[in-house]
């Protein structure tokens, strides 16, 4: 058994009523406001690099607000052709595109099934899914896709019964999901078939967001070692849902920009 020891110091600046401290090991060392006792900052001792986490949001909730939610899956999943490289072939010289894989009459009886549809790192990919939506005409309807962790798409076009709705566009290593937003007098809005069926067609290209992750984490490796003292996994958001009305709150706590309890919607990375 491996003993974590830490080595605490608590400091009081001369020209400050407020403590602050840290908390350290033979790694890296957390600064700390004593007061609020949140992590001000973070030093990694075997890079020398200094991350300062400023008065950022210590504590959020996510609230389901929606008056009904309706999972996504299981789906359809396909893979066509082969590309050169991020954004070299345009998606619609892609094969699927050209047998109108978006469309209603598509028969994909012999695609793979599968809970989710992850993208692939050179090939195109498209998922076909059917959800059912209650007779809500009127009520805005919100459809959350993407932000699958290190398997996430880097391109992505949505299509709803038939007719493309939107794209997602992302980079970089950090992600959140897309919520499509279809709003009473909205042209997507009169594709919706409430109180019926729906078919849900997503084209996915790229995912490179594991491999920007793995870089960073390099950058952490100062001893060139190339290993994990243990075991870890990679979890992903496998969590892709339609609603009726807004899908999540967010209520911040001592986030230091306004006092406790601020409630926002459309929320945010931290």
């Amino acid at each position: 058994m491996r003993v974590l020891s830490l080595v605490v110091m608590l400091t009081i600046p001369a020209c400050s009523n407020e403590p602050s401290g840290s908390v350290e090991n033979e790694n890296f060392r957390w600064d700390l406001d004593l007061r609020t006792f949140k992590t001000t900052g973070v030093e990694n001792k075997l890079t020398g690099e200094y991350c300062s986490l400023g008065p950022g949001e210590e504590l959020a909730l996510y609230l389901d607000t929606s008056v009904a939610r309706i999972e996504l899956g299981p789906w359809k999943r396909t893979v066509t052709s082969k590309f050169a490289g991020f954004g070299s072939t345009p998606p619609e010289r892609d094969p699927g595109y050209e047998k109108r894989y978006f469309s209603l009459e598509v028969d994909d009886a012999d695609w793979e099934p599968s809970p989710v549809v992850l993208a692939d790192r050179s090939r195109h990919v498209w998922g076909r899914t059917r959800f059912q939506l209650p007779d809500a005409a009127g009520r805005t309807v919100h459809i959350v896709l993407g932000g699958h962790g290190l398997n996430d798409a880097d391109w992505m076009r949505v299509y709803l019964n038939g007719t493309e709705i939107g794209t997602r566009v992302e980079s970089g290593f950090w992600r959140e999901p897309r919520v499509f937003r279809l709003a009473s007098g909205d042209e997507a809005y009169d594709l919706l078939n409430f109180g019926g069926d729906n078919l849900l067609v997503l084209q996915l290209k790229g995912m490179n967001a594991g491999g920007e992750r793995l870089r960073r984490l390099k950058n952490l490796d100062s001893r060139n070692r190339q290993q994990l003292p243990q075991p870890i996994g990679y979890q992903s958001n496998f969590d892709q849902f339609v609603t009726i009305g807004e899908p999540m709150r967010k209520v911040n706590f001592s986030n230091g920009r306004g006092g406790s309890g601020e409630a926002m919607t459309n929320p945010t990375p931290c």
